[in-house]
């Protein structure tokens, strides 16, 4: 494995981590990372009824992850990082 694609892996995991704690539930949901041009899009999909907990209050919770994913892929010179949320 490449140091790109160990880092995005990081990346992902610390994303599986963080969303696990915030919804906090049996809720189910899948992480889909897609690398498109200069851009790294990690989609979130999740269940509708936890997808609230996720965006947060004017979607605090939401920019604060993507805040946190920017930081860790800037030091890491690496492309642009997106969080998308799909609910289903």
């Amino acid at each position: 494995m490449s140091d790109h694609q160990n880092s995005i892996y990081k990346v992902h995991e610390l994303l599986e981590n963080i969303i696990q704690e915030l919804i906090a539930s049996d809720a189910f949901f899948e992480i889909h990372t897609e690398v498109k041009d200069s851009c790294i899009e990690y989609v979130v999909a999740v269940e509708k009824e936890v997808a609230g907990r996720l965006i947060g209050k004017h979607g605090d919770v939401i920019k604060s992850l993507r805040t946190i994913i920017y930081s860790i892929t800037m030091f890491q010179h690496q492309m642009k990082s997106i969080i998308l949320i799909e609910p289903y």
